[in-house]
């Protein structure tokens, strides 16, 4: 009988064990498949608001997620399929969210394909603007809409591939008007810098209200001040290239493929090339703050040790760090004022707000 007790008890406290290890299991197992399914998304415009959170549109899980000052992601709005549903957090969906920036009241402004949706701090997702309906729908699939940037007094601004690359503005209250995209040339140089935007990509505001552009295939970079006036900053006699400084100071043809663009306060400007990063300060002097030309890797370090692949959209925040979308390596990049290059992690909340 003690023997047929003693079995039971063993048998009892195996049942239980193994109870235990299923609990723990299925738990750990869905807080790795949550940290798993993180590590796979696909970032493609990024943002940085006055509170030093950050936001990433993530086009192959259709969410934009929310990155907080301490470093916890949740997802701020996306349910993770396809689709143009208006709605609050994990209800409302996207159907290719891709470039996005933040006002100065933390609303999220977000290009997908032809709309222009905008997401509260709360993750209430409404559709802010459709520039479909103000052209021809059917081309708009070969020509979507690209860099997105939105000043101090609420304006939005969004690079339209329609008609070969149009600033459009748009007001708070919706009213579209386009922004010149031709340069005002000096004399004798009317072939280079008069020219139309060509494919342009990336879009700025600095505080003034001046708009910055990454004419990309024209391998420049644009002004348009808040006088209409268009500059063309790489043709200026002020830039200075010293991406080599063994060489000596380079001229500004040196631009092969930028893409992302971003503004900080002092007005320097940041630029996201082939492998690298650049920065063009006030008096218009261009460096290489992190990356290598034409070289694509992972690996953290400083400035030129570093290596990125595939670099897209940039922000700054008000420290000066800038924040590299990573594209070839689906990764966030953060690089401090020092240079120094690192990968943004971050933990996981479940909540779909935060």
């Amino acid at each position: 009988m003690f023997m047929n007790m003693n079995i039971l008890l063993k048998k009892s406290f195996c049942l239980a064990l193994w109870g235990l290890y299923l609990l723990l299991f299925f738990d750990f197992g869905a807080q790795f498949s949550w940290a798993f399914e993180i590590k796979k998304i696909s970032p493609n415009g990024i943002a940085v608001d006055s509170s030093e959170n950050v936001y990433i549109s993530d086009v192959a899980n259709y969410r934009i997620w929310k990155i907080s000052s301490k470093g916890v992601m949740s997802i701020l709005a996306g349910s993770g399929l396809p689709g143009y549903a208006n709605g609050t957090g994990t209800t409302a969906s996207f159907l290719h969210p891709s470039e996005l920036a933040v006002d100065s009241k933390g609303n999220v402004y977000v290009i997908d394909k032809a709309l222009i949706r905008k997401i509260t701090s709360g993750g209430v997702v409404s559709t802010f603007k459709s520039i479909e309906s103000e052209v021809d729908p059917n081309k708009r699939l070969n020509n979507p809409l690209m860099g997105i940037a939105v000043d101090t007094t609420g304006n939005v601004y969004v690079m339209d591939w329609y008609e070969d690359g149009q600033i459009r503005k748009i007001s708070p209250e919706g009213v579209m008007s386009t922004l010149p995209n031709r340069g005002n040339a000096p004399a004798g140089h009317a072939t280079m810098f008069n020219m139309p935007f060509q494919s342009p990509i990336g879009i700025a505001v600095d505080t003034s209200g001046n708009v910055y552009v990454a004419d990309t295939w024209n391998d420049v970079i644009r002004k348009v001040t808040t006088k209409d006036v268009v500059e063309t900053l790489a043709g200026s006699d002020k830039l200075q290239f010293v991406r080599e400084p063994s060489k000596g100071f380079e001229t500004a043809k040196n631009f092969e493929f930028t893409w992302g663009i971003a503004v900080d306060s002092s007005e320097n400007i940041y630029l996201s090339e082939i492998g690298e990063i650049l920065k063009i300060t006030q008096e218009g002097v261009l460096t290489t703050i992190a990356g290598q030309f034409r070289t694509s890797g992972l690996k953290n370090g400083k400035g030129s040790d570093a290596l990125f692949h595939g670099p897209k959209s940039v922000a700054v925040d008000s420290f000066g760090n800038v924040y590299v979308v990573d594209a070839g390596n689906n990764l966030i990049r953060k690089i401090n004022k020092l240079g120094v290059v690192t990968t943004l992690s971050a933990s996981v909340t479940m909540n779909s707000t935060n």
